[in-house]
């Protein structure tokens, strides 16, 4: 057999990541249509099932945006038929985007009294996010605002539907983005998180905070101000969730921050997270899912803290004398364990020599060198 190219290599992982890619986004629609569709039917709306089994062509689309457009709204049937038409093709979403006058009908829905009404517009507007970049654009355009107000809702459908609509248009294009970014987008997501008692809806909210920091860049100056505050509101544990979002701002910002207090309190909270990681798998055995999550949050908070030490020698001295100093615990054996359970899960060990290396690194204080003299530090860990 001839050897395969690096060239035709590159292609074939390229393709099958597009291919998961399509097929996660694929899932979830299925996952997203089917909650939509039982929460319809607990509103007695069976008449929903049979227009899901209907096949709509551009024609039907181009009919249903010029009657809703000349009555001036659109009935809870015409939204239903539209959300489904708008899932089966982009054509069909093209086509209703491009009908002069039919989103702000659509827009107009979302401002009425009818709570099951507002929940069909915004549904409606989450299967038209599915479109291209240009139409998200229009999208955000005409209907961001509206979005906004809605993750204030009391009620959870509309706050889910509305967290799902955000999400499209954070990865459809820079434009819809930064029109949503413009409108404090932000803001409105992090009040989720604080408002909301639902664990999943704030679970959305954090995956759209996290793909803000994917797919906008480094964030606008008062973006980082607002994300830092709420970061900084954070207790240990860490959710894993946020300690992605601190990675990624971190990253993005690379690593670099004026405010030496406030990142002194970010080491506390990451490493008060390490520790609790540290102590959960010291007194437990790490099974399949568990063991990769966990581990993933050690790796991530090894990388926070080694790049903040880096540039900050200080926080090295805060880090030996509050956990180890203070805590009469051993170093030499919190790097002992980590070298363990990371080779135990094939997990690079540098992770572990990184971050105990630019500890190492720092012009350490008296009381940080004694410790480490008589914790026999470099006689008892593991090489």
């Amino acid at each position: 057999m001839s050897e395969v190219s690096e060239e035709d290599k590159s292609i074939a992982v390229a393709t099958i990541r597009e291919n998961v890619k399509e097929n996660i986004r694929i899932a979830r629609l299925k996952h997203r249509q089917n909650e939509l569709d039982n929460l319809r039917i607990t509103h007695g709306k069976l008449e929903d099932l049979s227009i899901n089994l209907q096949t709509f062509t551009k024609d039907n689309v181009l009919a249903t945006a010029n009657k809703i457009k000349k009555q001036r709204h659109a009935s809870a049937t015409e939204l239903m038929k539209l959300s489904h038409s708008f899932l089966q093709s982009s054509e069909n979403i093209n086509c209703f985007v491009n009908a002069t006058g039919a989103l702000p009908v659509i827009v107009k829905e979302m401002t009425g009294t009818n709570t099951e009404k507002q929940l069909l517009a915004v549904e409606c507007l989450c299967n038209l996010s599915l479109g291209s970049a240009n139409d998200c654009e229009k999208i955000a355009q005409k209907a961001g605002t509206y979005l906004h107000t809605f993750l204030e809702s009391s009620n959870e459908s509309i706050v889910k539907t509305t967290l799902w609509c955000c999400t499209n248009l954070i990865v459809a294009g820079k434009k819809s983005l930064d029109i949503l970014l413009s409108q404090e987008l932000i803001r409105s997501l992090i009040n989720v998180t604080r408002s909301i008692h639902n664990k999943n809806l704030k679970d959305e909210a954090l995956i759209a905070i996290e793909l803000v920091l994917d797919h906008g860049g480094v964030p606008k100056l008062s973006d980082v101000e607002t994300l830092s505050k709420w970061i900084l509101s954070q207790t240990a544990p860490l959710d894993p969730s946020i300690t992605k979002i601190i990675y990624k701002l971190l990253d993005l910002l690379q690593f670099q921050s004026k405010d030496v207090i406030g990142m002194q309190k970010l080491v506390f909270i990451c490493f008060e997270t390490l520790i609790h990681l540290y102590n959960g798998s010291a007194t437990s055995s790490l099974q399949s899912t568990r063991s990769s999550e966990h581990l993933h949050q050690v790796v991530l908070h090894m990388r926070i803290l080694s790049n903040i030490v880096a540039l900050e020698n200080s926080f090295a001295d805060l880090i030996i004398e509050t956990w180890f100093v203070n805590q009469s615990r051993s170093l030499a054996s919190f790097y002992n364990h980590f070298i363990d359970l990371f080779s135990a899960h094939s997990v690079s060990i540098e992770e572990i020599y990184w971050f105990i290396g630019n500890l190492m690194k720092c012009q350490l204080g008296e009381v940080s060198l004694k410790y480490l003299e008589t914790d026999q530090f470099f006689a008892q860990i593991k090489m």
